[in-house]
């Protein structure tokens, strides 16, 4: 009779990935939260050591949670592997947070790992690096999740019109255009569901929201934070007229997660949105709140008689631990 360790290996993969824990998510950002991520690690090292046929399949799940920032020590002794043939699996990194910094040269890194066929899955650019060999571009194909608080430069014009694998697209108003593998957007990520927009120091520019009407159709979730410092913190920043169009063509959204967005714009951005939302997000400026409890007005009346919110499932009135309110792992339910 046949038994587990029998089974074909890409069986055997399939069935160590339904690890209840592999699936544990963070409840407000669809990450894999810090301590499911080490109950997972947990399960895949034990798992590893069941038997010979097991090893091979729980590693590769174990290195695919591989988290890392490229200033940190962990990653230089992770290059310092691959960079040797045959020492090192071709496993994917989950998550890889690039900088650019004095003895850390990000393309001869992003090299190293072309060259060794390393699958790159989640990318935050947190720096302004150095232009990219254009060669690199291949690197991108299987990303998965992007945060651009920079944009990818390369050294060559390049284009293509090769879909991506790119379901979720964080980007900070300090990025000024689109790195070139994602031009034309709508054309090369038809699998982009997620949209994030990071307004810390101020708005995105007109140019930049028009280019992301052509994807809005296709989103799923949308997330919006307000400003942080500045007087453009008291401003309504999703206003615009240009922003107007790209809520109007979000026709299939379900989900709205809005952050430091002040309440003109809240009630301005449901007044827009065709589609009717599942699940709402806030989490107010304290002090616009703490200012309209003072003079007895509620700020969130009327905004269930919009449209967009007459089959919301969930509505959650959040508060971040955090002085700005950023971090989506500081967050608790408020009351």
């Amino acid at each position: 009779m046949a038994v587990f360790q029998d089974l074909p290996a890409e069986l055997l993969l399939r069935v160590l990935e339904l690890t209840p824990a592999h699936h544990r998510k963070h409840d407000d950002d669809d990450d894999v939260d810090d301590e499911a991520a080490v109950h997972v690690r947990a399960t895949f090292t034990r798992t590893s050591l069941v038997a010979g046929s097991w090893r091979a399949p729980s590693q590769r799940l174990l290195v695919s949670t591989f988290k890392v920032a490229s200033q940190e020590a962990v990653w230089k002794r992770y290059l310092k592997a691959v960079s040797t043939p045959g020492a090192f699996p071709q496993a994917p990194v989950k998550h890889l947070v690039l900088f650019d910094a004095v003895g850390h040269d990000s393309a001869d890194q992003l090299a190293l790992l072309q060259r060794r066929d390393i699958e790159l899955q989640e990318l935050s650019v947190c720096e302004k690096l150095s232009k990219l060999p254009a060669s690199h571009i291949r690197l991108f194909q299987e990303l998965r999740r992007l945060h651009l608080d920079y944009t990818i430069e390369f050294d060559e014009a390049t284009q293509s019109s090769t879909e991506r694998s790119l379901e979720s697209l964080s980007i900070e108003s300090t990025v000024e255009e689109l790195p070139s593998f994602l031009r034309p957007l709508s054309t090369v990520t038809p699998r982009l569901t997620r949209l994030e927009l990071h307004c810390w120091f101020g708005s995105f520019s007109n140019t930049f929201v028009t280019l992301l009407q052509d994807i809005a159709p296709q989103l799923r979730s949308l997330y919006l934070q307000g400003c942080c410092f500045g007087k453009e913190r008291r401003e309504p920043v999703f206003s615009s007229s240009v922003f107007d169009s790209f809520f109007a063509a979000c026709t299939s959204l379900s989900a709205l997660r809005l952050s430091l967005v002040n309440f003109s714009d809240l009630h301005h951005i449901l007044a827009l949105l065709p589609s009717t939302l599942a699940l709402l997000d806030t989490d107010p400026p304290l002090k616009e709140l703490r200012a309209s409890e003072r003079i007895g007005l509620d700020p969130f009346a009327g905004a269930m008689d919009y449209p967009c919110m007459r089959k919301l499932r969930r509505w959650r009135l959040t508060r971040d631990k955090s002085s700005y309110g950023i971090h989506w792992k500081g967050r608790r339910a408020w009351e």
